[in-house]
């Protein structure tokens, strides 16, 4: 069955743009043999941000009030991926600061496990924080994307709870 937006049953290659973002999604959910999710995901548009902002700030203090605004919400940051330095060092690719932080609220991760253990494919919640011309832009995945691809209305109300905690923390970037 085809997974892929151009309809390929290939693997997608990285996540260079929100479509290519969202074949990953699809490809990891036929890896999880999840149909219902697939189909589901299919149907829906490929938006998969809560919200973007822009920082007028220095790339390390925008760094430091993102994991602050989303540690107030509740979230830790779990990982954090220097996603400039990790290419430098793989291909020699030049680019500007780009930080992916992966940010857990361990209540609603627990619960989302609970639920629908193969859920950690879309754990944790990623929020990047890259230059832009005219700052640094700050994107947030919309966690209404756990409760679309599982398919199981128990997942909403942790989707909608997490939704709503982004939301939060970006607001306070705002």
């Amino acid at each position: 069955m085809p997974f892929g937006l151009d309809g390929s049953q290939r693997p997608p290659a990285a996540a260079s743009s929100l479509l290519r973002c969202h074949d990953l999604v699809l490809y990891a959910l036929h890896m999880l043999g999840d149909t219902v999710g697939l189909n589901s995901l299919i149907r829906r548009s490929p938006m998969i941000y809560e919200k973007t902002v822009t920082l007028t700030v220095p790339f390390d203090e925008a760094l430091e009030q993102v994991k602050a605004a989303f540690a107030s919400e509740g979230f830790g940051t779990l990982t954090e991926i220097d996603m400039q330095a990790t290419l430098k060092a793989k291909i020699d690719k030049d680019m500007d600061r780009y930080v992916i932080v992966g940010a857990c609220n361990p209540k609603l991760a627990g619960a989302a496990l609970d639920i629908v253990p193969q859920i950690g494919a879309l754990l944790p919640c990623n929020v990047v924080v890259r230059e832009v011309a005219d700052g640094v832009a700050v994107e947030a995945m919309d966690p209404g994307l756990m409760g679309s691809v599982t398919a199981n209305p128990d997942m909403e109300p942790i989707a909608e709870e997490a939704q709503r905690l982004i939301h939060n923390a970006m607001e306070r970037l705002s």
